[in-house]
């Protein structure tokens, strides 16, 4: 059979980019010029520029024409990407952490002109061979999996053949790439922080149950620093995510009058109404929250040292190291992110939040001191 003529065309053109005869960065013949030049229809040079726009090999611009693109090493162009995949595996699309990182996404990717298609996969339809239709859809060049992700969900997803990036702190084989938060090292500058403006008092942890694998992690950095550096014993407590009361006032049970405490974003509100109702202060029992700033009030920053474990944040850098992975043939992206400690917040206004300033500007200032020692983003 016969081969077009403009896929002649196109192998010719592309062999002229690969040498160099076109250079990259630098304006190439039209299809006015090319149809002239191949002895051929404009309809004919035009599919032959479509198809080396299609594989990257130049750029089409109006009222710039033709430009060549850059090359990688091996005279293979660099991709861009168009169209990008979010799988959210096994959770309620409409939570509102979910929410909030899939807006993150689709206003950054707007901005880079690719288009975000967001689906749901279930473990239960994909095990009767039912995947959702977007992982079929040829035109979705990759994809960003969340969620209570397993390797069985990563190797199903490579064989399609598309990179992909799991985001979030999920357990899975190293041989899948992922982004995700370094709680290891956040714990331990949270743990730093408490030693230093509550010295020698006890440090109690209180998270959601363990069924959840970042709460584990939470557990194990927790334990390991106490074990490490021999500062006291391992005191926890877990509640349901919703009963943050009830889960400190077991704590306070077995006696605790002053202490310094770890707890999350979901359990924080429980934990300070029983403050208020006890008289303890935020100031002598200095909490470190961990979690999405989106889901504590005003006035609970005003009482909380913060690690903002934010969506937002996570999925912004989760996209750019997809587009990084993709464009760039990148592979095995293994990124730890690490956050700064936020003091407690002072910018509302009132009586009472002038006397909690009061009582902690002390402490602010030593931690101002040490924040050099901080993780940085």
């Amino acid at each position: 059979m016969a081969i077009p003529k403009y896929r002649e065309i196109y192998e010719d053109l592309k062999g002229k980019i690969t040498k160099g005869i076109y250079i990259k960065g630098r304006k190439m013949p039209g299809e006015i010029d090319l149809a002239k030049i191949y002895n051929v229809s404009r309809i004919t040079s035009r599919q032959a520029l479509s198809l080396l726009e299609k594989e990257g090999y130049v750029i089409r611009k109006r009222k710039l024409g033709t430009i060549v693109n850059n090359l990688k090493k091996d005279n293979t162009p660099f991709l861009k990407l168009r169209h990008l995949g979010f799988v959210l595996v096994d959770v309620d699309p409409g939570a509102d952490y979910y929410i909030w990182e899939i807006t993150a996404a689709e206003e950054w990717l707007s901005k880079n002109n690719i288009i975000l298609s967001v689906t749901t996969l279930k473990t239960s339809e994909l095990l009767q061979n039912k995947p959702p239709i977007l992982l079929q859809n040829e035109t979705v060049q990759g994809f960003i999996l969340d969620g209570f992700v397993q390797n069985f969900h990563c190797n199903y997803i490579e064989r399609l053949g598309r990179p992909f990036l799991v985001e979030g702190n999920v357990a899975i084989d190293k041989k899948y790439p992922q982004i995700r938060f370094d709680i290891k090292k956040i714990v331990e500058t949270a743990m730093d922080l408490l030693f230093d403006i509550n010295p020698k008092k006890p440090i109690l942890l209180l998270v959601e149950p363990f069924k959840f694998h970042y709460t584990r992690e939470i557990y194990q950095s927790y334990s390991s620093y106490l074990i490490k550096k021999r500062k006291g014993s391992i005191i926890l407590q877990t509640c349901e995510s919703d009963n943050g009361y009830a889960g400190m006032k077991n704590l306070l049970a077995r006696g605790y009058k002053k202490f310094s405490l770890i707890t999350t974003d979901r359990i924080v509100r429980g934990v300070l109404a029983l403050y208020k109702e006890m008289g303890f202060s935020s100031v002598e029992n200095p909490i470190v929250v961990l979690g999405n700033e989106k889901r504590i009030s005003e006035w609970e920053k005003q009482q909380i040292y913060l690690a903002p474990l934010n969506a937002e944040y996570i999925t912004l850098k989760a996209v750019e190291f997809f587009k990084e992975i993709f464009e760039d043939s990148v592979q095995n992206i293994h990124k730890d992110l690490r956050v700064d400690i936020k003091p407690p917040d002072f910018s509302g206004e009132g009586d009472k939040v002038e006397d909690i300033k009061q009582n902690i500007v002390w402490k602010e200032r030593k931690f101002r001191r040490e924040k050099s020692s901080i993780l940085k983003k």
